[in-house]
């Protein structure tokens, strides 16, 4: 069972993690190091009211970027220790049971702590090292979302930019607790992709990595988001297993509506799931389950603890699919 997460984002005027190019699929690490050192005081200042009291682990980009933090969280009275990969075994685990002991206080580290390590009672994680890996946030998350004796809920504190970087891995797209922002609600009349979505079986788009996706019969997905550039058009991708079978870019949101409705037409007229179909109510299946785990260690366990029905665990298999077949491009064009 896992404890429920509560989602708590930072907006620091100052950070601007979309001037950051991606690397090997995440932020260029000394790009990120030097942007997150510059806002070290105001990530401090801006999370002191999620970690006071708590047991906490704070997950930095740099070496000199955990010692400012740690710093000015000292500064502020928290009770903080500072684990890196050169600290002495013993005074490693002199830090961790004063940690534990006290109940209470921060150990910041970089890269240390984010897998292997298991304190149940640890009940927030600020995130102080924006990544675009999947599979790294949920190493990192992992470390708080066991449950304790007193112990049901958890925070994580994710540290962004006043501008969304749509690459950047947050808590709810992930654990898909809230289904956030999207840019295709299907209850908006006005939204051509909220339409779209109504013409072909009512089936939702589903937010993912800042953009929105919809699976087309087994093994295409459309993936639609604004142009990055700022123009106030927007891209689509049509995905399948190995890479792009059709790309549409800078274009308004009803051109891009209208030939996407087209190329589905092209599938067939059972090429989109019914959103209300009755077997999205039913309990989840075990080979949807083992597929979804396969995709999605995380959000398998949240399916378990929550008891997620067919329909939430399909979306959550589409999402995960899309984030791996995007990330997949990124590391290519790296």
């Amino acid at each position: 069972m896992l404890a429920t997460p509560r989602s708590v984002t930072l907006e620091l005027p100052k950070l601007n993690l979309k001037a950051i190019r991606t690397s090997g699929g995440d932020y260029a690490p000394g790009a990120l190091a030097d942007e997150m050192l510059r806002s070290a005081s105001a990530t401090v200042a801006a999370s002191l009211q999620h970690v006071r009291g708590e047991l906490g682990l704070v997950f930095a980009a740099s070496v000199a970027h955990a010692r400012s933090l740690t710093e000015a969280y000292r500064k502020a009275s928290i009770p903080v220790d500072l684990i890196l990969g050169e600290t002495h075994p013993a005074d490693r685990a002199h830090f961790i049971a004063d940690w534990r002991a006290r109940g209470h206080g921060l150990l910041v580290n970089v890269g240390c702590l984010t897998e292997g390590f298991d304190e149940p009672r640890a009940s927030v994680a600020v995130i102080a090292a924006p990544t675009q890996s999947t599979t790294k946030y949920l190493q990192i998350i992992g470390r708080v979302l066991r449950v304790a004796p007193g112990k049901t809920t958890c925070t994580i504190v994710d540290v962004m930019g006043r501008e969304v970087d749509p690459r950047q891995v947050l808590l709810d797209s992930v654990l898909l607790h809230g289904m956030g922002e999207s840019v295709n609600d299907p209850a908006d009349e006005r939204n051509p992709l909220g339409a779209l979505g109504r013409k072909h079986a009512k089936n939702a788009w589903l937010p993912v990595l800042g953009g929105s996706a919809l699976g087309i019969g087994k093994s295409l997905i459309w993936f639609v988001q604004r142009d990055a550039h700022g123009s106030g058009l927007w891209e689509g991708r049509l995905l399948d297993a190995y890479g792009v079978q059709e790309y549409l870019t800078a274009l308004p949101l009803p051109e891009l509506a209208e030939l996407i409705h087209r190329a589905i037409v092209r599938n067939g007229p059972n090429a989109l799931t019914i959103r209300n179909a009755p077997w999205r109510l039913e309990p989840a299946s075990e080979p949807a389950l083992r597929r979804l785990r396969c995709e999605s260690p995380a959000r398998a366990i949240a399916a378990a603890a929550d008891r997620w029905n067919a329909g939430r665990v399909s979306d959550a298999i589409t999402i995960a699919n899309t984030e791996r077949r995007l990330r997949r491009l990124e590391t290519v064009s790296a």
